[in-house]
């Protein structure tokens, strides 16, 4: 195992903050035979605090439920069953149980004290080659083949859930949301229907259908997940393209990825074995050429595809403009533009390629062309008056393509300040807020049209409105009829809240503050920007 230096300097759990403790009069002294040292996390069900045991002063992780949840069946049920399915796991490559019980703040699980760090840091932190990385990918499958024999399903398998220890070795930890099936296929539930269980970029389609009735196989779809972040050496925020791996260990990744249950892995056992096949066909010396040729070539492409886009957000007079991108190393099929016309008026355009692999580079750099190309007159002729439909339209038309669909998400803004007025046309995604300068209400605006170059001479449609002095304009890529019926009053109060701010600051604010309400969005959202626009004269 390589780059294992170190680790005795990072943080033994994910999410845990070197020097952050809790005040000692909120931490409790002792719980059960534990003397408390430190609290290291703080979740959304209980604590997590570093003890040691008053008899053999050997340190252990202690999570404690919080009191607020005392009072609640479910949650004590869902506790004590983390307790029992870590009980059953005994493995190696699993944190161990070292004890339960009650003490007087609750209820509490005595954990393993592991040395290292979360797998997640160690994808940020290490450069591994294809082999070191499937050798972590075989122990945590060899844990999950535990696991699904005692018929637990982890449900939450991600890089944040899994610790690297100072020797090399792999610990799957969090079994707070484990599904244990029970006698006669029963299954053991303490969550709603409807809740969302899991992390957004490593849950499989059917758990993301039905939390509460999920097979083994979702645990492979995440260790997929897992291996392709491992080979790549970058975390893929949901955008998983294959065609950088190489062809046989592609498919292995792609099986174990597949979104049909009868396509993918039935058993992790199978998976296991195509590994160590691929391992004992491929040399260690062409793996580790393989890893560094892969690095340099994503490395270029990500400086290939900044050079497409514009170094900065203008500063144009007529209005004042700030702009937030999500995910922005890892996204390379984005691409977005501004314009400013030979009458002064202005474009603004932003697209995102809608399939998620490498080609999404050489198709935003085509689209970029076409689009420039189609502008280009009315950078030079003042006789000519920018029309959006007949743009768009153009456009779609030459994206449109007999032998193969390539689809954008698409999103239009016109300003004609001689005229007072802006147009906006969405295509696939993506919604407009307008706050008026004399108004607390905003008025919303969303996809209208289906995604560029997806239906050929479709007659598009755009909305136009006044836009005075002092109005702001949010673009972001969220479609509000997906979400919760007071989505629109959270996130104006979010926009109202920080509305005094100057563009780049405020779409900054506005950004933050969405990630921290609707922490799932900005994983799911299918396009990358959030754009903050007011007039100023």
């Amino acid at each position: 195992m390589e780059a294992k230096r170190g680790f005795h300097k990072q943080s033994t759990l994910p999410n845990l903050t070197a020097g952050q403790q809790a005040p000692v009069d909120e931490m409790p002294k002792n719980i059960g035979p534990y003397r408390i040292e430190t609290q290291l996390n703080k979740g959304g069900m209980g604590f997590l605090y570093l003890g040691l045991h008053s008899q053999t002063n050997l340190p252990v992780v202690v999570k404690v439920l919080s009191p607020l949840y005392m009072t609640h069946p479910e949650m004590v049920s869902q506790f004590l069953k983390e307790a029992e399915i870590i009980a059953l796991a005994d493995h190696p490559n699993i944190i161990k149980l070292y004890g339960q019980g009650e003490w007087e703040g609750g209820l509490y699980i005595a954990m393993e004290f592991i040395r290292g760090i979360s797998l997640k840091q160690f994808i940020l932190q290490q450069h591994l080659s294809i082999r070191s990385s499937l050798e972590i990918v075989l122990q945590v499958a060899y844990a999950l083949l535990h696991l699904h024999t005692h018929g637990v399903v982890h449900r939450d398998l991600k890089p944040e859930n899994i610790l690297i220890t100072e020797d090399g070795n792999v610990k799957v930890i969090d079994f707070g949301i484990a599904q244990l099936s029970k006698e006669g296929g029963r299954v053991s539930l303490s969550f709603k229907q409807g809740q969302f269980v899991g992390t957004p970029s490593y849950v499989s389609p059917e758990q993301k259908k039905d939390p509460l009735h999920v097979p083994f196989a979702a645990d492979i779809y995440s260790l997929g997940v897992i291996a392709f972040e491992l080979i790549i050496g970058q975390l893929s925020f949901g955008k998983l393209q294959l065609s950088l791996l190489p062809e046989k260990l592609k498919k292995i990744v792609q099986k174990a990825l597949e979104p049909a249950l009868e396509d993918r892995y039935e058993d992790v056992v199978d998976m296991i074995t195509d590994i160590t096949s691929y391992l004992k066909l491929e040399t260690v010396n062409k793996s580790i050429r393989f890893c560094e040729t892969l690095k340099e070539v994503w490395k270029c492409l990500e400086e290939s595809h900044k050079e497409l886009l514009p170094e900065s957000v203008p500063k144009w007079d007529a209005f004042d403009m700030g702009m937030v991108k999500f995910h922005r190393d890892t996204d390379l099929g984005s691409y977005y533009d501004f314009f400013r016309l030979v009458d002064q008026s202005y474009l603004i355009v932003l697209a995102e390629y809608m399939q998620s692999s490498i080609q999404g580079f050489s198709c935003s750099a085509v689209l970029k062309g076409m689009v420039r190309g189609l502008i280009h007159k009315y950078l030079t002729d003042n006789n000519l008056t920018f029309h959006p439909i007949a743009f768009i339209s153009a456009l779609n038309e030459m994206l449109v393509s007999p032998s193969k669909k390539v689809c954008f998400i698409f999103q239009l803004l016109y300003f004609s300040p001689l005229e007072d007025q802006f147009s906006f046309i969405s295509c696939g995604s993506g919604s407009l807020i307008h706050l008026p300068v004399d108004t607390q209400r905003a008025r919303f605006f969303s996809k209208q049209n289906p995604p560029l170059g997806d239906a050929p001479y479709h007659d598009f449609y755009e909305t136009t409105e006044n836009w005075s002095e002092g109005d702001l304009l949010i673009l972001h890529p969220f479609d509000i009829e997906k979400y919760e019926k007071d989505f629109e009053e959270k996130l104006q109060s979010i926009i109202n809240e920080h509305r005094t701010l100057s563009a780049q600051s405020q779409v900054e604010a506005v950004f933050t503050s969405i990630n921290r309400v609707f922490p799932d969005l900005v994983k799911t959202s299918l396009t990358t920007s959030l754009l903050s626009i007011q007039r100023i004269t």
